[in-house]
């Protein structure tokens, strides 16, 4: 499944809002070909150990203390990874049990919401439904078991943690596909630590592999991929994971695909799509207006153009986006994030 977006506009997910009602309103008037289902992370379970990390949780797996920083346990669990594989093979043999490894509905109200609202309506001039995850990297790199290691470090916890994104996407790629064409998009700005003396350990096979498993599987559902990174990263690594749309934060990071200009170019020839972080998630959202963001933005295509890439692939396969989540903005901040993002499509859109 391709699409071609020809500069139509989604956003990255987060909101600042606490009801699902609002937090849908204005993703709904600004977003209307591929709109997305709000995360609020304002409100205590829509953390990402609620979202995504359910099997985690119910295995016991998964510590929250009341005090002090949650951790997994992977000492004297070897019958708790047994059971994950069990329910795991299930879902794989027989497609049965995938729910368990969705979002329970008190952590995710925006997306239940979104479902039946949009169900609701003639949806026949969507590109598509977008959903979200939090990245293997993201979750692996900043949760660490009781010794305090990283659990991407640990085979099994990776393993697990891995088939466990893979499936809530899955499963957010079929909920979202009874609506339009699904795009699971994987938020993991930690990739950036590849390379770093913080994260000497962490490889690049690695990546790719974890990247490419979530890929799969959700391609296999008949969705389509995008990975987003506000940071500025290797982006061959998400070509190499089968990555369909490379969200990046333009504004502030622009520079760091001008070194990949060849890759680039290869990856929208056969069809990738990049979505342009071009509206700052930021309070500089303030010193920007539709005018000065079109210049910066027409600059930017110049010079990638210049890099070699076509700018005919560019008008075809480039959606507009916020540079980032708007999770930490004020409201006033995050309706003026998205009515810019609106007012840039509508100026630019080519088909």
């Amino acid at each position: 499944m391709l699409i071609k977006p020809c500069y139509k506009a989604t956003g990255i997910g987060s909101t600042p809002f606490t009801d699902a009602d609002e937090a849908l309103a204005m993703v709904i008037k600004y977003l209307p070909d591929l709109p997305h289902w709000p995360q609020m992370p304002r409100t205590r379970r829509e953390h990402f150990f609620y979202q995504s990390m359910t099997p985690f949780l119910d295995l016991g797996l998964l510590i929250i203390p009341e005090t002090g920083h949650p951790f997994v346990q992977s000492e004297g669990v070897e019958d708790r990874f047994a059971a994950f594989y069990e329910r795991y093979l299930t879902v794989k043999e027989t497609g049965e049990g995938l729910d368990y490894f969705g979002i329970p509905q008190e952590a995710g109200e925006g997306l239940y919401r979104f479902c039946d609202k949009m169900m609701e309506r003639d949806n026949r001039e969507l590109i598509g439904a977008k959903g979200q995850i939090a990245g293997p990297l993201y979750i692996g790199l900043n949760l660490s078991d009781q010794d305090r290691r990283p659990i991407f470090y640990h085979p099994e916890l990776k393993d697990i943690l891995v088939k466990t994104l893979a499936l809530n996407a899955v499963w957010q790629a079929k909920k979202l596909g009874q609506i339009a064409s699904p795009v699971i998009f994987v938020d993991d700005p930690a990739i950036a630590g590849w390379g770093t003396a913080t994260h000497v350990a962490l490889s690049r096979s690695d990546m790719v592999s974890a990247l490419k498993e979530i890929a799969n599987e959700v391609h296999d559902a008949g969705g389509l991929v995008g990975a987003h990174s506000c940071a500025g990263i290797d982006w061959t690594v998400l070509i190499e994971a089968g990555i369909d749309i490379i969200s990046f934060d333009a504004y502030y990071y622009f520079e760091s695909l001008l070194g990949f200009a060849p890759q680039l170019q290869e990856f929208l020839v056969k069809g990738g799509m990049l979505a342009w972080g071009m509206v700052p998630t930021s309070h500089a959202i303030w010193e920007e207006d539709l005018d000065t963001l079109l210049l910066k933005f027409e600059e930017q295509q110049r010079r990638l153009v210049a890099a070699g890439v076509t700018q005919e692939l560019l008008d075809t396969n480039t959606l507009i986006t916020p540079s980032c989540g708007t999770g930490l903005l004020e409201i006033e901040e995050a309706e003026r994030v998205y009515t810019l993002t609106a007012a840039m499509s509508a100026k630019l859109r080519s088909c």
